[in-house]
């Protein structure tokens, strides 16, 4: 009995895939949202630079299947706390659109399992960047499985400035804390 090799199995994936797909995004109901369409530029290079932040697992001497589960729980779960790496740099976050808040694992997880798919990530890639230009609020079949959209948020120096004012006030109420002794009355 002959077995069939590993690119044999991913083919037959791709196929399973590429027939999957699109069954699965006819059967799904668009979402209706009050959020507008996040940029398509920034949502590509948001995921390149998520892509981008997988290589160096690959590029070592790590052991095939230690990178797959890596790279495979990282493109699932990376958008567990509203936003992946990529969409951090960007600009950009992933919500919940029934409530506005910002994804969760669970979500994320639902939003993601297509690319963890080895085979049907290749198609999983090509069906979902159509979907996201075709349709009117950038939703991919993930977004809608997930119920969940990617909007414009804060980019990495919005946040970090929020951090720092947020410090900043902290200090503040401490400093203004700890002047309450009779020592620190002010003189006339």
């Amino acid at each position: 009995m002959h077995s069939i090799p590993y690119g044999g199995w991913l083919l037959i994936a791709f196929i399973l895939g590429a027939l999957l797909i699109p069954v699965l995004s006819g059967a799904t109901r668009s979402i209706a949202s009050p959020y507008s369409k996040a940029d398509l530029r920034r949502r590509y290079l948001a995921a390149a630079i998520d892509i981008a932040l997988l290589l160096p697992v690959f590029a070592t001497r790590t052991q095939p299947g230690v990178a797959f589960v890596l790279a495979s729980v990282y493109l699932t779960a990376r958008d567990g706390l509203g936003r992946s790496v990529g969409k951090l740099l960007t600009g950009l976050m992933v919500i919940q659109v029934e409530s506005g808040l910002p994804c969760n694992l669970q979500k994320s997880i639902v939003r993601n399992i297509l690319f963890a798919l080895p085979g049907v990530n290749f198609a999983a890639l090509i069906f979902e960047s159509v979907a996201m230009s075709r349709e009117a609020l950038g939703n991919r079949l993930g977004d809608r499985l997930a119920r969940t959209q990617v909007v414009v948020g804060k980019d990495v120096r919005e946040v970090v400035k929020n951090i720092q004012d947020q410090l900043m006030h902290s200090l503040i109420c401490l400093g203004q804390d700890g002047e309450s002794g009779p020592e620190s009355t002010p003189q006339q």
